[in-house]
């Protein structure tokens, strides 16, 4: 029998609620949930890691000229709030260089996979490329600890791989909606997607916070890559890189994506670098993307080391009020 052949108004009432879109939506929101939650937990993890006395000290005794009051560290007295010592603190005792690499280190992965990971997603696909990408990240949050145990330099090493891995997501997750989003709701299933960094941002601080002061710093990393593994489980079921290739999508679904994209999607063509390069949007876009980073990351990462070294909060209230803030 003749495949139905459905008409553009047909196509625009082809409802989303329940879709196999909505569930590739929904599974990439959560996607991106995962993705902030292991790209920020080590900025409580690392509070609860270093002794700050220990480091503290140190940094003394090569500072012959400054007083060993807190004033002069530029700290607040301890906040009447909390509800342990200031200098309750774990057993590495890292200078704030180490530390710095440490946080620095996962954008050295992150540069080098960003590039390419739309060619990788169209290569290999977006289904792969998300999925592991994201997989390879919660497996070595999951060996953090261990990292951390035996050096810190391996510790980097780690942070440097989970960058390799995440930085493949942003561009997989366009090349993926690419071959997905109907025109009329591509703004709508990016925007629910990057929806999930936020929210990933909102639990990452408190719930980290919550596991240090219980259960100390190395389930953070333990919980939270094993939200990953959890969500890879669920991505291989409901994420394919094309409706034709989806086996659960309804005939009328798969008819109204592909024929919505019509023109959409086209072969591989001659990227006009020199007119990307001299383009005065694109650079200003590129300022405005690049001072945002900038800014948000340098807060987000640094909140909490700041608020416990220097503003004296307990490692509960840090976590509450970077929530508050954020």
């Amino acid at each position: 029998m003749a495949r139905k052949t459905m008409t553009m108004s047909s196509l625009q009432k082809t409802p989303f609620l329940f879709s196999s879109r909505f569930a590739l939506a929904v599974a990439s929101f959560f996607g991106f949930v995962v993705l902030y939650i292991l790209r920020f937990n080590v900025s409580v993890a690392l509070v609860c890691m270093v002794n700050n006395t220990a480091v503290r000290e140190n940094a003394e005794k090569h500072q012959e000229d400054v007083s060993k009051s807190s004033e002069k560290y530029g700290q607040c007295p301890v906040q009447s709030d909390t509800s342990g010592s200031p200098d309750e603190t774990g057993a590495f005792v890292w200078e704030k260089s180490i530390q710095g690499l440490i946080f620095s280190s996962f954008f050295w992965g992150y540069l080098i996979t960003e590039l390419p990971g739309g060619w990788l997603a169209t290569r290999f696909g977006g289904k792969r490329v998300y999925g592991f990408g994201l997989l390879l990240a919660s497996v070595l949050t999951m060996l953090s600890p261990v990292a951390a145990r035996f050096s810190y330099k391996a510790l980097i090493a780690v942070r440097v791989g989970q960058g390799l891995g995440q930085g493949v997501v942003f561009p997989a997750m366009h090349a993926f909606w690419g071959s997905w989003a109907p025109p009329l709701e591509r703004s709508k299933l990016v925007a629910f997607t990057i929806l999930g960094t936020q929210i990933g941002d909102i639990i990452v601080f408190p719930l980290s916070g919550l596991i240090c002061s219980y259960l100390g710093w190395g389930p953070i990393f333990y919980i939270t890559g094993a939200f990953g593994l959890v969500w890879f489980i669920g991505w291989q079921f409901f994420a394919y890189d094309t409706p034709a290739s989806h086996p659960r999508i309804s005939e009328e679904e798969r008819e109204y994506i592909e024929k919505s994209l019509v023109g959409e999607i086209k072969k591989t063509a001659a990227v006009p670098w020199k007119g990307v390069v001299t383009s005065i949007p694109v650079w200003c876009i590129i300022a405005a993307h690049f001072g945002n980073g900038w800014g948000f990351y340098t807060l987000v990462i640094n909140l909490p080391t700041f608020m416990r070294d220097i503003l004296r909060f307990d490692i509960k209230s840090v976590n509450n009020k970077v929530q508050n803030f954020i």
